[in-house]
């Protein structure tokens, strides 16, 4: 059975999963240098990486009970853990 991984987005299966399998960014992409504090530079805020489609700088195994949730009004989020479906069913097309 497919299983989606709430870090990197893709299905996996077990037999398949690693402790390289998965790779994801862990923090949000901030698309802009406006920021003057110095808080969010352009880039991905977990590597510095300026380009939005850099592969994952983070590996991991692939995990089915954890979400992306996206803060209040916010680019920035987090990964909670969730209680996992019984079965997640693959879209189509």
């Amino acid at each position: 059975m497919e299983r989606f991984c709430g870090y990197c987005g893709k299905f996996y299966r077990d037999e398949d999963n690693h402790s390289d399998s998965c790779r994801y960014h862990p923090q949000f992409y901030f698309p802009y240098d406006i920021d003057t504090e110095g808080d969010h530079k352009k880039g991905w805020q977990c590597c510095g990486n300026e380009d939005s489609k850099a592969p994952g700088c983070t590996f991991s195994r692939h995990r089915d009970d954890v979400r992306k949730v996206y803060r209040n009004n916010s680019i920035a989020y987090d990964y909670q853990i969730i209680i996992p479906e019984k079965e997640v069913k693959k879209p189509e097309g």
